[in-house]
């Protein structure tokens, strides 16, 4: 691979355009298929980039709008005039920015007609389609994360890293957002700067085949059950990376305790979350002021599926939206939407939050009678974050996802989002053979191929240090507890 210029300090990318079309001062909107008619007076690199962009979201029948100004930059603008946009495998728009210093895309936009509903994005998949948008679109020499994140509640961010000295540097410069469909809605570059003085020397790093003895060493899996695919899987309690010299592994962002949780009566019916329950929730436990409450209630319904009654909860303050199943009245997911905190709120205890937690899942969410494991996070980066997640356990096996994700915040001790969804529990047959946990281990390594990277263990600190990141990760793979195939999660 090659690497960035070897000057003491590299500037990596630019600022971010300003995204307002009165930054730019219109040029006449060219309607015509060809791009090298609209872009006529637009330098080379913009021209190959939007040529780019065109191949890569297949857009063939468009209008393109060129925007220039001497100190802002060029804006693009495609609009597809073809029927495939309703059909969501195009989108109706794309609109690119450049910079006027290096002439390099800042920032892209696609709106896509069809927007999905009640689902998150697929993880690898948005790292798979993030990784094709880089090479295909931005084309230059940086290594896409291998790892996603949910962002925006369902859509998933995935990072782009500089390379340097032939190694990533894991300080993004860029993002991409993938939304719940898998298609690429959005990309900006970011400031960043490294200083390779502050890189530390590849001397006495591990061997590749000692850096995987290291991570078997300290890899840790649990049978679980899929409850959605109906089968039985070995899964990775997760940490990112280990030290490249040491082989100590970094802990994970996010601390999690795991404890035991029993439902001993059957589950006791509770009431719809009607437009009133909804409002003594939003005073009770989300924060709300209790005389400034507001609720309005609206429907959604799509063919196919049941409708959903959507409870609107505000103050001055901020807003929730509760979504209820219309059939059953049970609840679905609270979204924080925007809320002011006061700062005079002070930070509860971790003890108070689980409280609050479990007297809301009692009051809201009917739970069946049985076993459950009950997990507690906290962040380090986010110390006023707090969040239970609830899995159902058969036979001591528990589901690998939960069906209650709820989120605290400390200051204030409210709920901020919950989640729920149904759980199929297996059949009354015999538990299949398993392989052994070491087997399991041992097929995960195998499948395992460190790679080196620069990380920072703190964001805000500009020394990193020498890391091997797996190239798979333990938020998206599984070891078939029969077969032993380690699979990714779609």
């Amino acid at each position: 691979m090659k690497s960035f210029r070897n000057s003491v300090g590299v500037l990596l990318c630019t600022c971010l355009l300003a995204a307002s079309p009165a930054a730019l001062p219109h040029a006449a909107a060219l309607t015509t298929t060809s791009y090298e008619e609209a872009l006529k007076t637009a330098p080379h690199s913009v021209k190959k980039t939007v040529e780019n962009t065109l191949e890569f979201f297949g857009l063939s029948d468009e209008t393109i709008s060129f925007q220039s100004s001497t100190s802002g930059g060029w804006r693009v603008t495609m609009t597809n005039t073809a029927d495939a946009s309703s059909s969501g495998s195009i989108p109706t728009s794309v609109t690119l920015l450049f910079s006027k210093k290096d002439q390099k895309l800042t920032q892209m936009t696609a709106y896509w007609a069809k927007q999905p509903t009640n689902k998150t994005a697929d993880l690898e998949g948005a790292v798979s389609e993030a990784q094709d948008f880089a090479q295909s679109v931005i084309g230059e020499n940086y290594d896409v994360s291998s790892q996603a994140t949910i962002t925006f509640h369902s859509k998933a961010e995935v990072s782009i890293y500089p390379i340097v000295k032939d190694i990533p540097v894991q300080k993004p410069v860029g993002r991409i957002i993938v939304d719940e469909a898998g298609h690429v809605i959005s990309f900006h570059r970011l400031d960043s700067y490294i200083d390779e003085r502050l890189l530390p020397s590849k001397a006495d790093v591990l061997s590749t085949e000692k850096a995987k003895q290291a991570f078997s060493d300290q890899l840790k899996l649990e049978l679980a059950y899929d409850d959605e695919q109906g089968q039985y899987q070995y899964v990775a309690m997760p940490y990112p990376s280990i030290d490249a010299k040491t082989g100590k592994a970094f802990l994970n962002s996010v601390q999690s305790v795991n404890t035991s949780f029993t439902v001993g009566t059957a589950k006791k019916e509770l009431a719809a979350v009607s437009a009133n329950r909804a409002k003594e929730m939003a005073k009770t436990f989300l924060g709300l002021q209790a005389d400034q409450v507001a609720v309005s209630t609206s429907r959604e319904s799509h063919p196919n599926e049941t409708p959903i009654t959507i409870h609107t909860a505000s103050d001055k303050n901020g807003s929730f939206e509760i979504r209820v199943n219309e059939k059953t009245g049970e609840l679905q997911t609270i979204r924080e939407k925007n809320r002011g905190r006061g700062s005079e709120a002070s930070p509860s205890s971790v003890a108070d939050a689980k409280k609050q937690a479990l007297s809301f899942i009692e009051q809201y969410i009917p739970l069946n009678e049985g076993d459950y494991m009950l997990r507690e996070s906290t962040f380090t980066q986010h110390e006023t974050a707090y969040r239970l997640s609830l899995y159902p356990s058969v036979n001591g096996v528990r589901t690998t996802k939960p069906i209650v994700v709820l989120t605290m915040d400390l200051l204030g001790n409210t709920v901020t989002n919950v989640s729920t969804r149904a759980f199929a529990a297996p059949s009354a047959e015999a538990i299949p053979a398993f392989i052994s946990a070491e087997e399991a281990k041992k097929q995960w390594v195998k499948a395992l191929e460190p790679k080196l990277n620069y990380v920072f263990a703190d964001p805000e600190d500009d020394h990193a240090i020498l890391a091997y990141v797996a190239s798979i990760s333990a938020q998206s793979h599984y070891v078939d507890a029969i077969s032993g195939t380690v699979s990714s999660y779609k």
